[in-house]
Protein backbone atom coordinates (compact mmCIF):
# COMPACT_ATOMS: atom_id res chain seq x y z
CA UNK A 1 0.00 0.00 0.00
CA UNK A 2 2.84 2.38 0.83
CA UNK A 3 4.46 1.64 -2.54
CA UNK A 4 1.22 2.43 -4.34
CA UNK A 5 0.82 5.73 -2.48
CA UNK A 6 4.46 6.61 -3.16
CA UNK A 7 4.02 5.87 -6.90
CA UNK A 8 0.90 8.04 -7.05
CA UNK A 9 2.77 10.86 -5.31
CA UNK A 10 5.63 10.68 -7.82
CA UNK A 11 3.16 10.64 -10.72
CA UNK A 12 1.29 13.66 -9.39
CA UNK A 13 4.55 15.58 -9.16
CA UNK A 14 5.71 14.48 -12.59
CA UNK A 15 2.60 15.70 -14.46
CA UNK A 16 2.95 19.41 -13.61
CA UNK A 17 6.70 19.22 -14.21
CA UNK A 18 6.08 17.75 -17.66
CA UNK A 19 3.48 20.42 -18.38
CA UNK A 20 5.88 23.13 -17.29
CA UNK A 21 8.53 21.72 -19.63
CA UNK A 22 6.12 21.89 -22.57
CA UNK A 23 4.94 25.37 -21.56
CA UNK A 24 8.53 26.62 -21.70
CA UNK A 25 9.54 24.66 -24.81
CA UNK A 26 9.16 27.62 -27.22
CA UNK A 27 11.76 29.97 -25.80
CA UNK A 28 13.28 31.03 -29.13
CA UNK A 29 11.70 31.46 -32.58
CA UNK A 30 11.11 28.15 -34.36
CA UNK A 31 9.96 27.43 -37.90
CA UNK A 32 7.10 25.03 -38.54
CA UNK A 33 5.12 23.39 -41.29
CA UNK A 34 1.44 22.58 -40.88
CA UNK A 35 -1.18 20.67 -42.82
CA UNK A 36 -4.93 20.70 -42.19
CA UNK A 37 -7.99 19.45 -44.03
CA UNK A 38 -11.72 19.90 -43.67
CA UNK A 39 -15.08 20.22 -45.39
CA UNK A 40 -16.08 22.76 -48.00
CA UNK A 41 -19.42 24.46 -48.56
CA UNK A 42 -21.05 25.60 -51.78
CA UNK A 43 -23.44 28.50 -51.36
CA UNK A 44 -25.37 30.21 -54.19
CA UNK A 45 -27.96 32.95 -53.69
CA UNK A 46 -28.38 34.34 -57.20
CA UNK A 47 -28.71 33.38 -60.85
CA UNK A 48 -25.75 31.49 -62.25
CA UNK A 49 -24.86 30.30 -65.73
CA UNK A 50 -23.99 26.68 -66.34
CA UNK A 51 -23.16 26.02 -69.96
CA UNK A 52 -25.74 27.72 -72.19
CA UNK A 53 -28.49 27.74 -69.55
CA UNK A 54 -29.26 30.32 -66.88
CA UNK A 55 -30.40 28.66 -63.68
CA UNK A 56 -31.97 30.58 -60.83
CA UNK A 57 -30.97 29.17 -57.48
CA UNK A 58 -32.30 30.40 -54.15
CA UNK A 59 -30.12 29.71 -51.13
CA UNK A 60 -28.53 26.56 -52.51
CA UNK A 61 -26.23 25.12 -49.85
CA UNK A 62 -24.26 21.89 -49.81
CA UNK A 63 -21.35 20.61 -47.75
CA UNK A 64 -18.54 18.49 -49.21
CA UNK A 65 -16.46 16.65 -46.62
CA UNK A 66 -12.66 16.59 -46.92
CA UNK A 67 -12.86 19.20 -49.67
CA UNK A 68 -10.26 21.70 -48.39
CA UNK A 69 -6.53 21.06 -48.03
CA UNK A 70 -4.33 23.69 -46.36
CA UNK A 71 -0.53 23.53 -46.14
CA UNK A 72 1.07 26.28 -44.07
CA UNK A 73 4.50 27.56 -43.07
CA UNK A 74 5.30 29.89 -40.21
CA UNK A 75 7.32 30.94 -37.22
CA UNK A 76 6.57 30.38 -33.54
CA UNK A 77 8.05 33.50 -31.96
CA UNK A 78 7.50 32.36 -28.36
CA UNK A 79 4.83 30.64 -26.24
CA UNK A 80 2.27 33.28 -27.17
CA UNK A 81 2.88 34.56 -30.71
CA UNK A 82 2.90 32.73 -34.04
CA UNK A 83 2.92 34.12 -37.59
CA UNK A 84 2.49 32.30 -40.86
CA UNK A 85 1.29 31.92 -44.44
CA UNK A 86 -1.39 29.42 -45.44
CA UNK A 87 -2.58 28.24 -48.85
CA UNK A 88 -5.96 26.50 -49.15
CA UNK A 89 -6.94 24.38 -52.12
CA UNK A 90 -10.53 23.25 -52.62
CA UNK A 91 -11.79 20.39 -54.75
CA UNK A 92 -14.41 21.13 -57.41
CA UNK A 93 -17.97 20.66 -56.19
CA UNK A 94 -20.23 18.51 -58.36
CA UNK A 95 -22.90 21.21 -58.80
CA UNK A 96 -21.11 24.30 -60.07
CA UNK A 97 -17.82 22.65 -61.12
CA UNK A 98 -15.99 25.45 -59.37
CA UNK A 99 -13.75 26.02 -56.36
CA UNK A 100 -11.70 28.62 -54.49
CA UNK A 101 -7.94 28.86 -54.11
CA UNK A 102 -7.14 30.85 -50.97
CA UNK A 103 -4.01 32.57 -49.63
CA UNK A 104 -4.04 33.65 -45.98
CA UNK A 105 -1.63 35.72 -43.90
CA UNK A 106 -2.19 35.14 -40.18
CA UNK A 107 -0.99 35.84 -36.68
CA UNK A 108 -1.94 33.76 -33.63
CA UNK A 109 -1.99 34.75 -29.97
CA UNK A 110 -2.24 31.93 -27.40
CA UNK A 111 -4.33 33.21 -24.52
CA UNK A 112 -4.42 29.82 -22.77
CA UNK A 113 -1.15 27.90 -22.18
CA UNK A 114 -1.67 24.82 -20.03
CA UNK A 115 1.11 22.29 -20.44
CA UNK A 116 0.60 20.52 -23.75
CA UNK A 117 -2.52 22.58 -24.54
CA UNK A 118 -2.76 25.96 -26.21
CA UNK A 119 -5.92 27.85 -27.18
CA UNK A 120 -5.38 30.76 -29.53
CA UNK A 121 -7.14 33.50 -31.47
CA UNK A 122 -6.02 33.94 -35.06
CA UNK A 123 -6.17 37.28 -36.83
CA UNK A 124 -6.02 36.88 -40.60
CA UNK A 125 -6.55 38.34 -44.02
CA UNK A 126 -7.50 36.00 -46.87
CA UNK A 127 -7.56 36.41 -50.65
CA UNK A 128 -10.01 34.13 -52.52
CA UNK A 129 -9.57 33.27 -56.20
CA UNK A 130 -12.78 31.80 -57.61
CA UNK A 131 -12.11 29.26 -60.37
CA UNK A 132 -15.02 28.04 -62.48
CA UNK A 133 -15.38 25.91 -65.58
CA UNK A 134 -18.36 27.91 -66.84
CA UNK A 135 -17.95 31.49 -65.63
CA UNK A 136 -15.30 34.16 -65.21
CA UNK A 137 -13.05 34.07 -62.16
CA UNK A 138 -13.87 36.37 -59.26
CA UNK A 139 -11.59 37.93 -56.64
CA UNK A 140 -12.96 37.99 -53.09
CA UNK A 141 -11.53 38.43 -49.63
CA UNK A 142 -12.14 38.52 -45.90
CA UNK A 143 -10.51 40.04 -42.84
CA UNK A 144 -11.28 38.76 -39.35
CA UNK A 145 -10.58 36.39 -36.49
CA UNK A 146 -10.97 32.69 -35.79
CA UNK A 147 -10.33 30.35 -32.85
CA UNK A 148 -7.98 27.39 -32.64
CA UNK A 149 -6.37 24.89 -30.29
CA UNK A 150 -3.09 22.98 -30.30
CA UNK A 151 -2.07 19.84 -28.41
CA UNK A 152 1.63 18.92 -28.26
CA UNK A 153 2.39 15.21 -28.74
CA UNK A 154 6.07 15.95 -28.16
CA UNK A 155 8.42 18.91 -28.63
CA UNK A 156 8.16 18.75 -32.41
CA UNK A 157 4.80 17.26 -33.34
CA UNK A 158 1.40 18.78 -32.47
CA UNK A 159 -2.23 18.26 -33.36
CA UNK A 160 -4.14 21.39 -34.32
CA UNK A 161 -7.74 22.48 -34.87
CA UNK A 162 -9.38 25.63 -36.28
CA UNK A 163 -13.05 26.55 -36.01
CA UNK A 164 -15.44 29.54 -35.91
CA UNK A 165 -14.80 32.80 -37.73
CA UNK A 166 -15.93 36.39 -37.34
CA UNK A 167 -15.05 39.19 -39.68
CA UNK A 168 -15.83 41.18 -42.81
CA UNK A 169 -16.22 39.85 -46.35
CA UNK A 170 -14.86 41.93 -49.23
CA UNK A 171 -15.88 41.67 -52.89
CA UNK A 172 -18.91 41.06 -55.08
CA UNK A 173 -19.74 37.50 -54.03
CA UNK A 174 -20.84 35.88 -50.80
CA UNK A 175 -18.38 33.46 -49.22
CA UNK A 176 -20.34 32.16 -46.25
CA UNK A 177 -23.59 30.24 -46.13
CA UNK A 178 -26.35 31.96 -44.12
CA UNK A 179 -27.28 28.59 -42.58
CA UNK A 180 -24.07 28.67 -40.56
CA UNK A 181 -23.83 32.39 -39.89
CA UNK A 182 -25.07 34.94 -37.40
CA UNK A 183 -25.34 38.36 -38.97
CA UNK A 184 -26.24 39.82 -42.32
CA UNK A 185 -24.50 41.50 -45.22
CA UNK A 186 -20.71 41.45 -44.88
CA UNK A 187 -20.14 41.28 -41.11
CA UNK A 188 -20.62 37.71 -39.91
CA UNK A 189 -20.07 35.18 -37.16
CA UNK A 190 -19.61 31.92 -39.05
CA UNK A 191 -20.11 28.43 -37.58
CA UNK A 192 -20.49 26.71 -40.96
CA UNK A 193 -18.69 23.36 -41.55
CA UNK A 194 -16.08 24.87 -43.87
CA UNK A 195 -14.58 26.75 -40.91
CA UNK A 196 -13.56 23.44 -39.29
CA UNK A 197 -9.98 22.41 -40.07
CA UNK A 198 -8.10 19.55 -38.40
CA UNK A 199 -4.48 18.60 -38.87
CA UNK A 200 -0.94 18.56 -37.54
CA UNK A 201 2.06 20.87 -37.11
CA UNK A 202 5.73 19.94 -37.14
CA UNK A 203 8.12 22.40 -35.45
CA UNK A 204 11.81 22.28 -36.33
Amino acid sequence: MKRILFSLLIASLAIPLTQKTFAQSVSVPKFFIEFTLGPGTTYIDKEISIGDADIVVNNFNKTYWFAQFSPSIGLEINNYWTFGLRATFQTNDSYTHSHYNIVTLYGQYSFINRGRWKVFVEGKGSYYKYVSKFSASTDLGEIGFSLGAKFAINHNFSLIAHYVYTGVEVGDGRLSSPSGCIGKDRVILDFSPRRLQLGARYTF
